[in-house]
């Protein structure tokens, strides 16, 4: 086991985690002793992320005529089984959300896909929404909030990719700003009116939101 570029995933029962040439070690939190390992076939691991039951790391793999692509490799946190069989995308991935035993959702190359655990098929693909490569997202409940170049948000609905337009603006959140894949917002009115706005979004938390410092 490499200890060359770590990643590591917590989750409540279980730790997961990876190098960089696609060892996995799950440890049990409460005892501290490594309760299994696994190897998924890659080039170079790339993330890492834990929704529990589910652990999925994402690596570099080659394809045809030496384009790289990536494959995805989902796996039980309590015994590293592996879920489903390995995904291969012919492109890098550049982003990837989790839903334990259910499925996961990824961009590569401006397409955002969702794939199914149980049934292990494609449910959806949507390619360059509003004609923009999306370059990260979040996953809140049944809300995939994208963020698109020039600062722009996109809600998709997780299970049917209906857009859901901004919710930040639909919210009456204005001059809003994406840095670091962190939503900033700057929002005129009192602290309370500011949170009364948030829980309409869904799709972004409390911390992502920069709250007024007066009253």
């Amino acid at each position: 086991f490499s200890t060359y570029a770590l990643m590591v995933a917590v989750g409540r029962a279980h730790i997961v985690l990876a190098d960089s040439s696609g060892h996995l070690t799950g440890v049990d939190r409460h005892s501290g002793k490594a309760v299994w390992h696994q190897r998924v076939a890659v080039m170079r691991a790339t993330h890492l992320v834990l929704d529990e039951p589910s652990v999925a790391v994402v690596g570099t793999v080659k394809q045809s005529h030496e384009q790289v692509g990536s494959r995805i490799q989902v796996c039980h946190t309590s015994t590293g089984e592996m879920e489903a069989a390995p995904i291969d995308v012919d492109r890098p991935v550049r982003w990837l959300a989790l839903r334990g035993g259910e499925g996961l959702w990824y961009i590569a190359d401006g397409t955002v896909t969702a794939f199914g655990l149980v049934d292990g098929v494609t449910r959806w693909a949507l390619e360059r929404p509003q004609g923009a490569a999306p370059v990260g997202g979040w996953l809140h409940g049944d809300v995939l909030q994208m963020e698109l170049p020039g600062r722009r948000l996109l809600s998709l609905n997780a299970r049917t990719k209906q857009d859901l337009g901004d919710p930040l603006q639909l919210a009456g959140v204005r001059d809003v700003v994406v840095v670091d894949s962190v939503v900033r917002c700057a929002i005129t009115g009192t602290v309370d009116a500011v949170i009364k706005a948030a829980a309409k979004l869904e799709a972004v938390s409390y911390t992502h939101l920069t709250l007024p410092t007066k009253a």
